[in-house]
């Protein structure tokens, strides 16, 4: 376990950048241990519910719950997940449980691969995975590198490029302003010699523009941030991909403590916040349910009101649809006296082999 504390920085620093949680290896040490502070407590809901998104907008992308507060729409997203954990639905922002929030936390990673959903997600939504996704680039040669390259292979080869590209639009700057200033220095030095091309104002102030249209301050640093800030992404889940073992490892011994703590154990759990929050499912499943039948109700609605024929229906002919309903109704009626005959047949036929049964001293 001499490395967890350097696993433990590369997980925070792999959070910070991929879902803007700042939070600290000393928060996995407290709790192992149950010890948390509010600071702690709050940084820790923040990041299973950023993490509980992602891994159930991967399953199915209409999931939603940001209408409810922050702690129950986490309990929501893993309930969805199929967390089976009861202790965990009982919590409360101030639980003083934190090692059942390590636990869920690292159900997520081992379960739902949630770090490798976030990095593709982020990666997708990213400029360069937007300049990837153009219907210019080669579909047989990205299937050749995903056929021939392990996945590391791959974003090491992603990483590459992301850097080439940083590369080139920092200097691409740089050049246009080292351009502008030769420019204004050459006008500057030809003024008072003959016999030397002189550029004119227009000239100045076109290189300028050109100047201003190529080096957007806010567009291209923006730009210049946005690789950055993947490039990072994906250089840390590299390396975390390699020693996330250890952190599973680690996971075990925080297992164990929880066996062997005396404090833990079934009459520990709110069952009132259990409660609560099994109200909320029920809620939620009432109104869904109502949703499914209004809908089915309005469908129906729809499909009996096109069967018949309203008396403000504007055609070019109304006697026509007034015949049609009428030989309509009819050939209904007569399905129904056809019905009505064979029916009685048949109970007549009935009630004859029933008298038969009864003694003969019953005269029919």
């Amino acid at each position: 376990m001499a490395d967890i504390k350097n696993v433990l920085e590369l997980l925070c620093k792999h959070l910070n950048l991929s879902i803007k949680v700042a939070i600290k290896p000393e928060y996995f040490r407290l709790s192992k241990y149950n010890k948390i502070t509010e600071q702690s407590n709050s940084v820790l809901w923040a990041t299973l519910h950023a993490l509980s998104f992602y891994a159930a907008k991967e399953k199915r992308t209409d999931i939603y719950f940001e209408e409810y507060d922050e702690l129950s729409a986490t309990k929501l997203y893993f309930a969805f997940l199929q967390y089976p954990v009861i202790e965990f639905y009982g919590l409360s922002e101030s639980c003083t449980n934190s090692r059942v929030l390590l636990l869920a936390f690292s159900w997520l990673l081992a379960t739902q691969s949630v770090l490798s959903v976030v990095v593709r997600v982020q990666l997708l939504s990213s400029i360069l995975g937007r300049e990837c996704s153009h219907p210019d680039v080669s579909l047989t040669e990205v299937s050749a590198v995903g056929t021939t390259c392990s996945v590391n292979t791959q974003i090491k080869n992603i990483l590459h490029h992301n850097s080439k590209v940083n590369f080139n639009l920092k200097h691409i700057s740089e050049l246009l302003q080292e351009k502008a200033k030769l420019a204004n220095k050459a006008h500057g030095v030809s003024l008072n010699i003959d016999r030397l091309a002189h550029m004119n104002i227009m000239e100045i102030v076109l290189i300028k523009r050109l100047l201003a249209i190529h080096t957007d301050s806010n567009s291209t640093e923006q730009q210049k941030s946005e690789l950055y800030t993947i490039g990072a992404i994906l250089d840390v889940h590299v390396k975390w991909m390699e020693k996330e073992h250890i952190f599973y490892d680690w996971m075990i011994t925080v297992i164990k403590e929880c066996d062997k703590s005396p404090d833990v154990n079934t009459s520990k759990i709110n069952w009132t916040g259990v409660a609560n929050f099994i109200s909320l499912l029920e809620y939620i499943i009432k109104r869904k349910l109502y949703s499914i039948c209004s809908e089915k109700t309005k469908d129906s609605m729809e499909y009996f009101k096109l069967q018949c024929t309203s008396r403000l229906l504007r055609t070019s002919d109304i006697k026509c649809e007034a015949n049609k309903l009428s030989m309509d109704t009819n050939a209904r009626l007569s399905q129904v006296k056809e019905s009505l005959r064979i029916n009685k047949e048949e109970l007549a036929l009935q009630l004859k082999n029933i008298l038969m049964t009864v003694p003969q001293c019953i005269k029919v």
